[in-house]
């Protein structure tokens, strides 16, 4: 498990940094900040998720982060709120949500709509890690990173698209941005269910681009780099039990 642990840390070259910087890519143009546009950002309660709900509160927009712990999302919310990233707290709407279940990503979607009106911008952002060698890796590896990493966002994407094609036209074009990773362009070893389900994200992602492109809906593939985001904390690793419980007794 320590050799796992280190590999993962090992991978980690980008810093929180380059996730703001990367952040900057979605913000819309200075002359379209006088209308507050609306942001759903998945996994927005730490990390890159964060890091993209300050960038965009410093821009002007309401937010709509979701997670599963809602103690984080409040956590979030006191943080951007500190920060003066966003202005009132009125701006933000916690919603903690599972969104490996499709039902609830079709509920959180049609609240967050109701509540202020329409979404400009998806950002499909939620995801885990499993890390260890393929043969310790089970099946229910795979399924749990297919769940978070792939399900997840076709579910929210699914939820919300009906919404992005019927807004008001006169708001400019919507936005859909898929969080993936480097590995979903390049395998990585000991990280193979990780792997899997950002190659199916990407896949999904490109697609979509190619169906929405001309029907007012940008989608944006973005693979960055393993970033040092704090996600190694909540990773789930295998390998090297017998050595560990053998050190135990």
């Amino acid at each position: 498990m320590k050799t796992a642990r280190a590999l993962l840390h090992a991978t980690q070259i980008l810093t929180g940094i380059a996730a703001i910087a990367a952040a900057r890519a979605f913000m819309p143009h200075p002359e379209k900040r006088h209308r507050s546009r609306v942001v759903l950002i998945t996994g927005g309660s730490r990390g890159l998720g964060l890091a993209l709900a300050h960038r965009f509160g410093q821009s002007g927009a309401k937010l709509i982060l979701v997670s599963r712990n809602s103690e984080d999302l409040t956590q979030a919310r006191d943080t951007l709120l500190a920060h003066k990233a966003v202005q009132h707290p009125d701006d933000i709407l916690l919603l903690p949500a599972d969104l490996t279940d499709a039902s609830q990503a079709a509920m959180l979607v049609d609240y967050a709509v109701g509540f202020f009106g329409h979404i400009d911008i998806l950002i499909n952002n939620a995801g885990v890690i499993e890390v260890g060698p393929v043969e310790n890796q089970p099946i229910a590896a795979y399924r749990r990173a297919m769940a978070t990493n792939f399900f997840a966002a076709l579910y929210t994407t699914n939820a919300a698209l009906p919404h992005l094609l019927n807004r008001n036209p006169i708001y400019g074009d919507a936005a859909i941005v898929n969080i993936a990773s480097i590995g979903g362009k390049f395998a990585m070893p000991h990280l193979l269910p990780y792997v899997a389900s950002k190659f199916a994200l990407v896949g999904y992602s490109q697609g979509l681009h190619a169906e929405l492109r001309h029907k007012g809906i940008r989608v944006t593939t973005v693979c960055p780099g393993l970033m040092r985001t704090g996600g190694e904390v909540h990773a789930n690793y295998t390998g090297q039990t017998k050595k560990s419980n053998a050190g135990s007794n």
